[in-house]
């Protein structure tokens, strides 16, 4: 190693105590690329019991620079990390061991993975003592105030612990580091201050870790960002895995100055979704957002994202986002009002296909009279195409139909063939392109609520939607289990030929009843409305008709499922017109 690469990485102990102070001083910040505090609290006891042992904790990986300032994440635990020194220290490596060594004595609020939020302020039981056999001692030995606190004598599993807080045998983790005469005092006021006494040699013991604990801090200096971001993908281990955005976000960043403007790529994020607060768009993630920024700054020869893989975003420049990013951001408006507002898909968990987006906002930038017939018979064609969008190839080709279908002025396409098994067999899969497609059309209808005709059931449905999502079964799957002679072995209770869109109460006011029994109860069913809400959700009408006989009291399953089926295709032709649109068999028809 030369003398110019060891200027360049510095290794250097640091003692404890120090350290803390300088993080509480905002001597160093946390780079934008480095993900939120994730830290759970046994993982905030275990680093503390580590400490303790005066085992190794990992070291701390620092850039020092003078010259760039990354955007950093200014409210950690409810505390800013905010610069105060000419130079800028980030922490590429030990954000989550940092922060907890500062939050866990200077408290704060942070959020669990539970959704809690939880005081991470560390209190130590001067009173523990380890056994041999004990590994978990850590849990008695450092609480947390919840577990402390005994709410005035009504939790009672604490009531102990809340008597030796009061009589100062537990203390604050904090208290020990920056007031070790008082805590002593303390124990000798109530009795417990023999020197050689558990609670006095556990405060002495606490007190040399602050005196005497050495971390291991590693400097990087005068090394460029997209090296530091290099280094920080290789080493990045703790937390969350770095994503493309982040490094995206850091290597486009710019400090604003006198001579020129800053740029920061979330800010664009923040843009874009405060103009669709009121929707579920809000939801479309980061990486959706800049590929779609990427999907049409490639389409400019000269820039070098020539693809919206990972390999090629970490290309796109900060000056080539600035360029596209107002026609960009009206575009994706435009695409996503598109989905919304004429497809009727409430939100980017209905779309079959990611790449759906990039290809759409490409067809309305800066498109300033759009046909929407174009992108609603591509989209059509293309969700219950097999596999027709699954890669960047596939996206670069349909960018390209839909221009040129711009520039034309109309779309066309080959015939399109759906296999009846298929959707026979299609079961609710939350990223299933299939799936979604079926579901997707079925949105299309604008399905109502089985009660009201007036009333709209997606938003309600839509929210459920995830990877469990309670979706709901016209033909109850109990009632089938208890009247197994009503289907063959061919149909599934569970294919979404047998799904319908229906809000919660509905769905437990119909429980397991036989579909002819609810279809014939106006309490679950508009009697006066009946035909026009079964074609919104499209079921065959024979249903009704079923009902309707008095000499009938049960409907077969299977039947039902080829009336659906039949229906299904029929759409799928009606919203592809002039394509030719056939079917076939794969399966055994019922």
């Amino acid at each position: 190693m030369t003398d110019g690469e060891r200027e360049r990485i510095k290794p250097e102990p640091k003692d404890l105590g120090p350290f803390i102070s300088e993080l509480d001083e905002s001597k160093y910040q946390i780079p934008t690329f480095q993900r939120a505090f994730v830290w759970e609290r046994n993982d905030i006891k275990k680093l503390w019991d580590s400490i303790f042992k005066f085992y190794p904790i990992g070291s701390f990986l620092i850039w020092r620079t003078r010259e760039i300032r990354l955007a950093q994440h200014r409210e950690i635990g409810e505390r800013l990390f905010e610069a105060r020194q000419a130079d800028f220290q980030y922490i590429l490596d030990g954000q989550q061991r940092a922060t907890t060594l500062l939050l866990s004595l200077k408290g704060g609020r942070v959020e669990g993975q539970d959704g809690r939020f939880y005081d991470p302020t560390l209190y130590v039981d001067l009173t523990y003592v380890p056994s041999e056999d004990d590994e978990d001692g850590y849990r008695s030995l450092f609480l947390f105030w919840d577990e402390i606190d005994d709410g005035g004598g009504k939790i009672t599993r604490n009531v102990q612990r809340k008597k030796r807080f009061d009589e100062g045998l537990i203390v604050r983790l904090n208290d020990i580091s920056r007031d070790y005469g008082s805590v002593e005092k303390r124990l000798e006021d109530v009795g417990r201050g023999q020197y050689h006494g558990t609670e006095r040699t556990n405060l002495r013991n606490a007190k040399k870790v602050f005196d005497r604990y050495r971390l291991s801090l590693i400097w990087l200096e005068d090394i460029r960002v997209r090296e530091v971001c290099d280094i920080f993908a290789r080493i990045n281990t703790e937390g969350k895995r770095l994503s493309t955005v982040d490094i995206v976000v850091a290597k486009t960043f710019r400090e604003k100055t006198e001579r020129q403007e800053g740029f920061y790529l979330r800010d664009c994020f923040d843009e874009l979704r405060g103009g669709l607060a009121h929707t579920q768009y809000v939801n479309l993630d980061d990486t959706s957002i800049l590929e779609a920024i990427a999907s049409v700054v490639m389409q400019n020869g000269d820039s070098g994202v020539k693809n919206i893989s990972n390999t090629y975003l970490p290309k796109i420049t900060a000056e080539e986002i600035e360029g596209a990013w107002p026609e960009v951001k009206k575009a994706l408006v435009e695409a996503l009002r598109f989905l919304r507002d004429t497809l009727h898909l409430v939100g980017p968990n209905m779309i079959p296909y990611g790449y759906m987006y990039y290809a759409l906002v490409n067809y309305y930038y800066k498109n300033e009279q759009p046909d929407v017939s174009i992108p609603k018979k591509w989209f059509w064609y293309t969700a219950f195409s097999a596999n027709s969008l699954t890669n960047t190839t596939d996206l670069k080709e349909e960018i390209q139909r839909l221009l040129e279908a711009r520039e034309r002025g109309s779309i066309s396409f080959s015939k399109l063939t759906v296999d009846r098994n298929a959707l026979r067999q299609e079961m609710y899969q939350w990223k299933g392109a299939a799936s979604r497609a079926i579901l997707a059309l079925l949105a299309y209808q604008r399905p109502c609520d089985f009660g009201n005709r007036d009333r709209d059931v997606l938003q309600d449905v839509y929210l459920q939607l995830g990877d469990k999502p309670n979706l709901h079964h016209f033909f109850p799957v109990n009632h089938l289990n208890k009247h197994p002679d009503q289907k063959s072995f061919v149909n599934d209770v569970n294919s979404l030929m047998n799904i319908v869109y229906l809000n919660q109460i509905e769905n437990i006011g119909i429980s397991d009843e036989n579909p002819l029994t609810y279809l014939r109860d106006p309490a679950l069913v508009d009697q006066t409305s009946r035909e026009e809400i079964m074609r919104t959700h499209l079921i065959p009408l024979d249903v009704l008709e079923w009902a309707e006989d008095p000499n009938r009291t049960w409907a077969n399953f299977d039947s039902f499922i080829e009336k659906r089926i039949d229906i299904f295709i029929q759409k799928v032709r009606d919203v592809l017109p002039g394509v030719e649109v056939e079917s076939f068999d794969t399966g055994v028809s019922a």
